[in-house]
């Protein structure tokens, strides 16, 4: 698949726009440029979009906190299941329509991923390969 100038001409200026010290440090992106190991980065890119709605303060409230739990590794504490000790399984909410059991089922499901195919990226690709990703369920 290639990519047109125009699209590339685009995706750079917002890049430009967006991709400041300025603009990050109020917006949940900041989080996933605390790590340099890819599946560090990726794990916490996907808690932070995946809870990346409402009010600002109260995502990166909510987003320091996971990453404290997380220190220096996301991908140790994903794998050792250490988010269970964060996300107990109760229906108690945790950030807005998620719950502690919601939060727990996405990081053992990101777990599985990672541990079955590398990491989710790795999953991704494999899907769009092999053409599942545009069959309907059913």
């Amino acid at each position: 698949m290639s990519v047109s100038a125009s699209l590339k001409r685009n995706l750079r200026l917002l890049a430009a726009k967006y991709e400041t010290a300025d603009f990050m440090k109020e917006d949940p992106s900041q989080f996933m440029h605390r790590y340099t190991e890819p599946l560090d980065v990726e794990i916490t890119a996907f808690l932070a979009a995946n809870l990346a709605f409402g009010r600002r303060s109260c995502i990166l409230n909510c987003l320091e906190k996971i990453c404290q739990e997380m220190g220096g590794s996301p991908m140790e504490w994903l794998l050792s299941r250490r988010f269970e000790k964060i996300f107990p399984d109760c229906g108690k909410s945790f950030y807005r329509i998620y719950s502690h059991r919601n939060m727990r089922a996405m990081c053992e499901t990101l777990r599985q991923l990672t541990v079955e195919y590398g990491s989710m990226g790795a999953y991704c690709r494999r899907c769009y390969e092999n053409g599942d990703c545009a069959k309907q369920p059913g």
